[in-house]
């Protein structure tokens, strides 16, 4: 919200187009640096790797069907 006054105040009162796409620009940077930071709990890739360590990766494959929901090994 702060942004979107100070972006309507930079182009509608003052006519500073520029420094006004430069300061999004750099909020979009700043932003997309702390959401590159982020680590997100990869949980079913951890779920995969820890059911094929279980299985001794003897590349058994598990069909499992919507219209069944037993598993067929």
């Amino acid at each position: 919200m702060c942004t979107t006054q100070l972006q309507e105040y930079l182009i509608f009162k003052r006519e500073k187009i520029l420094e006004s796409n430069i300061m999004l620009c750099i909020v979009l940077i700043f932003g997309a640096m702390i959401t590159a930071l982020i680590r997100s709990p990869l949980r079913r890739q951890n779920a995969q790797h820890n059911v094929d360590n279980l299985l001794g990766n003897n590349n058994i494959v598990a069909v499992v069907s919507n219209a069944n929901p037993q598993v067929n090994a």
